[in-house]
């Protein structure tokens, strides 16, 4: 089975920093509230936390993040529900995450469609200005693309034919399209479950 290249994307709804670094006149602290399935040790949040120091350092201390990792604020389907409606600010989210707001970016992750990143930056290069003006129509600013390897699939028993798929219970996250496609074609459903309940 070939195995398809899954990325991460930032996105948006609004955030809203200072036009500029002066200091801003709040008594309170602003948070950019920032949450995402990467693990609380990734180096994704590692970054998060260096750019909320640089950040609370040029606003005196008036502009922070406030990082929800780990999956801590609910699946990715959860988290643009609550950018909808402005419990979140902002996430890190993978390309399955942002095919529910924008369903052709499933292809994203469809098994065979892309096999390696030269393809991968050809179709986002192509695509990518079609793809942020739907998303904008969404109601979602993309802020940039990240790369975060490729998706694998492991079995806890051998498998030789691709008929010794059928004998599997696999994991669907239910809102991989592609995926849920897939084992349909080799007459699976699966078993679905959010990433935070793994």
């Amino acid at each position: 089975m070939r195995t398809a290249v899954v990325t991460t994307m930032v996105l948006a709804m609004a955030l809203a920093l200072p036009g500029s670094a002066r200091v801003v006149e709040a008594k309170a602290v602003n948070n950019i509230r920032i949450a995402t399935l990467a693990p609380r040790n990734s180096e994704l949040i590692r970054g998060f936390i260096k750019i909320d120091r640089e950040l609370q350092k040029a606003t005196n201390n008036q502009w922070g993040i406030a990082l929800y990792p780990s999956g801590i604020a609910g699946d990715e389907t959860d988290v643009l529900n609550k950018m909808k409606v402005g419990q979140m600010d902002a996430t890190a989210v993978t390309s399955v995450g942002l095919s529910q707001v924008l369903r052709e970016l499933a292809v994203l992750t469809a098994p065979g469609a892309i096999e390696n990143y030269t393809q991968l930056e050809n179709v986002q290069k192509s695509l990518n200005a079609e793809w942020e003006k739907k998303l904008g129509d969404n109601g979602f600013k993309l802020l940039g693309w990240g790369e975060v390897g490729y998706l694998r699939y492991f079995s806890a028993k051998p498998l030789y034919k691709p008929s010794d798929l059928k004998a599997l219970r696999p994991w669907v996250w239910p809102p991989a399209h592609t995926l849920k496609a897939m084992w349909a074609a080799i007459g699976r459903t699966g078993v679905p479950l959010g990433v935070p309940e793994e």
